[in-house]
């Protein structure tokens, strides 16, 4: 059988998304539905200018859907990352239309060999089923901020951390195994149930007894920490970055919930790349407040020349301006990073620490240290000071007596 290209699978996914918005509406809204979501996309992926579809009703003859042959060159992980985004994407914007079991009924609508074709590409349609349903209810404030609603988030976002990391079946035995492994040290875990979304009907993939609550936040807390250190040390199936994954899909209220209850995120394992990039991004940001983004940028590039000598790792340390708002996400190092040490890493941002305060002047140098630690979470402060030994004591000692020339 022939591989099937890019430009097919559009045609026929497509396809099928206009079948299934049609079945509930008509097919003229379900194109205007995703012409809409096109031009969204438009603005991050350029190869949906690529894309044009129009309503039959317009079209005497010839395709409803044109999509020029150039998508076939597109990057398979930039492909995949667009397709993914434009579904997730069209389930927001279809709203009530495209219904709960949208992506289920997408996948059933298509042919075998789409299916298969698109998890070769990475695109799984179960994975996207999955993430709609965790996110389908949006509950009222006081159901999310309760600790069933911030248990079940918490839980449902490790679910889907697994989930992308192993495969739908390995995670849900994985985690109820390690609910059932548990669950006699902290009984309170019992009171947890974990659906899997592609055999149940079950409005929520986590269900939570509402007993639960007749549990002090002691013995939830210990439970809760007991967990995510069980699946952040896993053996057979290790969770690289666990933290790190976790932290990007929480909220920063879920973090400041369960720190209130007693559970210590500190105590997780997080990378020495993600430590570095949360480091290099305080930087960005202060000197970016005495002075513009793209100057910050400018900077920091001339900062890290001045030091690759002796750190030749800082060589393959790229910011990418066009991303400065997504934070640690704008700064990519090399993919072996994490084998260096943390002293290694600690020494680094040392360095490129003294030369930044050797290098500015006036009130940018003055308050450059103090401003930096206002940047960053207690927490980072603490494992780059006292993990990775950075003196930032050291620091500000040559900020306040170094005399650059001006």
């Amino acid at each position: 059988m022939a591989k099937l290209g890019n430009v097919e699978l559009i045609n026929h996914i497509v396809e099928a998304i206009i079948e299934v918005i049609g079945r509930r509406s008509s097919e003229r809204y379900a194109v205007v539905v995703i012409n809409n979501v096109i031009i969204e996309m438009q603005q991050q992926y350029d190869f949906f200018k690529q894309i044009t579809v129009t309503s039959s009703q317009y079209v005497e003859t010839g395709d409803t859907i044109k999509v020029e042959t150039k998508i076939n060159k597109i990057e398979p992980d930039l492909f995949a990352e667009g397709m993914k985004t434009f579904l997730a994407e069209l389930v927001v914007s279809a709203g009530k239309t495209a219904g709960y079991y949208f992506i289920k009924e997408l996948k059933e609508t298509m042919k075998t060999a789409d299916v298969t074709a698109l998890e070769k590409k990475g695109i799984d349609l179960d994975f996207l089923q999955l993430r709609q349903a965790v996110s389908r209810k949006e509950p009222t404030e006081e159901e999310d901020s309760s600790t069933v609603g911030m248990l079940k988030h918490l839980i449902s976002t490790i679910f889907l951390i697994l989930d992308a990391e192993l495969n739908r079946e390995r995670a849900l035995i994985l985690l109820t195994e390690t609910f059932d492994d548990l669950g006699e040290l902290y009984p309170v875990l019992e009171y947890i149930t974990i659906h899997d979304i592609r055999f149940t009907q079950a409005d929520e993939s986590i269900w939570i007894a509402p007993d639960i609550n007749n549990y002090s936040e002691k013995e939830i807390s210990q439970a809760i920490q007991a967990l995510l250190l069980k699946i952040n040390n896993l053996k057979d199936y290790k969770i690289i970055h666990f933290k790190e994954k976790l932290f990007n899909r929480l909220r920063p209220r879920d973090q400041v919930f369960f720190e209130n209850m007693g559970v210590d995120f500190s105590e997780l394992e997080i990378s020495n790349a993600l430590v570095f990039k949360q480091v290099m991004h305080a930087i960005l940001d202060v000197l970016g407040k005495a002075s513009t983004p793209s100057y910050a940028v400018l900077f920091m590039d001339t900062i890290l020349k001045k030091v690759d000598d002796k750190f030749e790792f800082l060589r393959f340390v790229k910011i990418d301006p066009t991303r400065y708002s997504q934070g640690a996400g704008a700064i990519t190092v090399m993919t072996n990073f994490d084998d260096l040490t943390s002293i290694q890493t600690g020494r680094a941002i040392q360095k490129i620490m003294e030369e930044i305060v050797k290098t500015l002047v006036g009130e940018a140098r003055l308050h450059f240290v103090e401003e930096f630690k206002k940047s960053v979470e207690s927490s980072l402060l603490k494992q780059i000071e006292e993990d990775m030994g950075v003196n930032l004591h050291i620091v500000q000692l040559r900020q306040n007596f170094t005399n650059p020339e001006v």
